[in-house]
């Protein structure tokens, strides 16, 4: 993930990297966001500065106390959570640097506006996310099943749950994901490598352009 921050950007790009699960690294020209790390993202990884850490819900493979204070008391960043989330992290995040995101809301934190969908999903208030920053908006589907409500949104890339461990995620919810926002870029996550490949080979198939991420992995797509 270190690399992440070396990496050169031109205008239209973005960097990213997959750390599993739900857990993606972005960086853009502007910001550096670091959504659902759980438990797989110390405070040692980061080279740099992250402007904004985002959560889903509080399922463990999206959220860890112990992690989200560790990564604020070391980067400050703002941090944006579901109801749940930001319940178990009032009194230990600055309540200038926490934010409650609620479905069919807008936030703004750290020049960062997020619109929050309600997912398809087990647990409490759980979320999905458009990010724009600046010209550029994003998806990312968390593992949550395909939900009308992302009709009228519109994202030039999207991260998308394809499937295990999430009793709610699949290959195809994730195409219809995909389709419904308008992406030309698609990156699978949530899911085994059988099942991204799986993706891959039916959103190629309607003209979407996919990046397969490997764990760990650098990667670097223009929007």
């Amino acid at each position: 993930m270190r690399d992440l921050y070396s990496v050169s950007l031109e205008r239209g790009e973005l960097a990213f990297t997959y750390l599993g699960y739900s857990c993606v690294a972005i960086r853009t020209l502007e910001k550096v966001i670091l959504v659902d790390p759980a438990d797989l993202v110390s405070p040692a990884d980061l080279a740099g500065p992250l402007d904004l850490l985002v959560y889903t819900h509080e399922h463990y493979d999206h959220f860890s106390l112990s992690t989200a204070i560790s990564l604020y008391e070391k980067t400050k960043a703002h941090v944006v959570g579901n109801p749940t989330v930001y319940r178990k992290l009032q009194g230990k995040i600055p309540g200038d640097k926490l934010h409650e995101a609620r479905s069919g809301a807008s936030v703004e934190a750290a020049g960062v506006k997020l619109h929050a969908i309600k997912a398809i999903h087990p647990g409490e208030h759980p979320l999905l996310y458009i990010m724009e920053v600046g010209a550029l908006a994003m998806l990312h589907g968390a593992d949550s099943g395909y939900t009308g409500e992302l009709e009228g949104h519109r994202a030039q890339i999207a991260f998308v749950p394809v499937g295990s461990p999430s009793p709610t995620a699949s290959v195809g919810d994730a195409l219809k994901m995909v389709e419904a926002v308008g992406a030309k870029v698609a990156v699978p996550i949530h899911g085994t490598p059988d099942e991204m490949e799986q993706f891959r080979s039916r959103a190629e198939a309607r003209g979407i352009s996919v990046v397969v991420p490997s764990r760990g992995a650098l990667l670097k797509v223009r929007w």
